[in-house]
């Protein structure tokens, strides 16, 4: 695939934009390499980007060698070309054997992994392919694994998803003198899930989180005029990892404010997003939220079937976004014409973006048990769940 969004060089970038990537990453990162400088094409989105991803590179309370395998797994399962490749680099600089980096790609079973390093990989796994993490191995990662380490886990998982994804249909080629490390992946045999889980993480009332998080969340654009919002248990589970909630607080400021898509559209991704990776929590939330932006009882319904029709021909395209990202990891040209026909640019990314965060936001529900809120609404069981197979051997 030619590129699709030509890396910015660093002198081209918007005024003021290499300072405030260096304030959140700090000097010590390549700002020349390409993930950045096509991110750099759209400021409001990169900025929020780091804050979340620098979390999870930089603040993570995974070892580097944990770390290293959950992104390792994680962007060989979502076909991550460009990130799989950076990441044997950094995987072999902190330690990762040759053996080690070609056993990630033939997944948890392998005899090479220990007890811990295999729970690692199975919760990447089962996440990406079923939505959740199921009972074994959550008994497994609870043993070795803190609870806000776990968090790290799933949140790593569902950014470097996300990271595959955007370089993926942006075409992002590999830094130069670099050459593709991502050969055959295997993937086990998965389940569809629609198990409840038990609660495993209990949310923290408003009333006990620490004075910094409670601080900080009262200025973000969700709280600021409705701070009694944040006793939602969603927002009680995540305060169980004050950093992590506070590193994804632009991302969702970003989603809430300066997304490019309308509110319909908005909700429309997100509700499909939440379809797609089984979440219940926020599918409840946001088919709620989705008709009061306006979307109809016929768009909710055909929100959740196999296959969508609406008459709206800008929601039939974000919603075919939305789920070949979940089935091929990538948009074909076709739809990539077909999207940036009826959207922008900036759009298309955007959509991208929210179906990314909130695959994030049904991982960390669903691992957590989080209880439901009240209402009516629920999730089918017979939700789409296929997965594309056409890059895997």
């Amino acid at each position: 695939m030619s590129s699709r969004l030509a890396p910015l060089p660093v002198q081209d970038w918007e005024p003021g934009l290499l300072d405030r990537t260096r304030a959140i990453l700090g000097a010590d990162y390549n700002a020349a390499a390409n993930v950045y400088c096509t991110l750099a094409n759209e400021p409001d989105l990169f900025v929020a980007w780091l804050h979340w991803g620098g979390h999870g590179l930089r603040q993570s309370t995974l070892e580097p060698r944990e770390r290293e395998l959950v992104i390792l797994r994680a962007t060989a399962i979502s076909h991550g070309e460009y990130p799989f490749t950076q990441h044997t680099r950094i995987g072999a600089a902190i330690g990762l054997t040759g053996e080690e980096l070609i056993a990630v790609r033939a997944g948890s079973t392998s005899e090479l992994w220990d007890v811990s390093d295999s729970a690692l990989i199975a919760a990447v796994e089962d996440l990406l392919m079923t939505g959740t993490i199921s009972d074994p191995v959550w008994e497994a990662l609870t043993v070795a694994f803190s609870t806000v380490q776990i968090m790290d886990v799933i949140a790593t998982t569902a950014f470097y998803r996300l990271a595959s994804w955007m370089l993926n249909v942006c075409g992002t080629p590999l830094d130069s003198g670099q050459e593709s490390q991502l050969k055959s992946v295997t993937l086990g045999a998965f389940e569809p899930r629609m198990e409840r889980c038990r609660l495993r993480i209990r949310p923290i009332d408003l009333q006990y989180w620490p004075d910094d998080l409670v601080a900080t969340t009262a200025t973000w654009p969700r709280f600021c005029t409705r701070e009694e919002l944040r006793r939602a248990n969603v927002y009680g589970t995540l305060a169980n990892h004050p950093a992590l909630f506070e590193a994804i607080g632009p991302f969702m400021a970003y989603l809430l404010v300066d997304n490019s898509l309308s509110d319909i559209g908005r909700e429309a991704v997100i509700i499909r997003s939440c379809v797609r990776d089984r979440g219940r929590y926020p599918y409840r939330q946001h088919v709620r939220i989705g008709a009061q932006a306006g979307l109809s009882d016929g768009d909710l319904n055909e929100l959740v079937a196999p296959k969508p029709v609406f008459d709206d021909p800008t929601l039939a395209i974000l919603v075919e976004i939305t789920d070949e990202l979940h089935d091929t990891n990538v948009l074909s040209d076709h739809t990539w014409e077909r999207a940036t026909g009826r959207l922008t640019r900036r759009q298309v990314l955007d959509t991208v973006a929210t179906v990314g965060f909130y695959g994030f936001i049904s991982f960390v529900l669903n691992g957590s048990g989080t209880e439901l809120e009240p209402g009516d609404v629920h999730l089918p069981d017979d939700v789409p769940l296929k997965r594309g197979d056409r890059w895997m051997s």
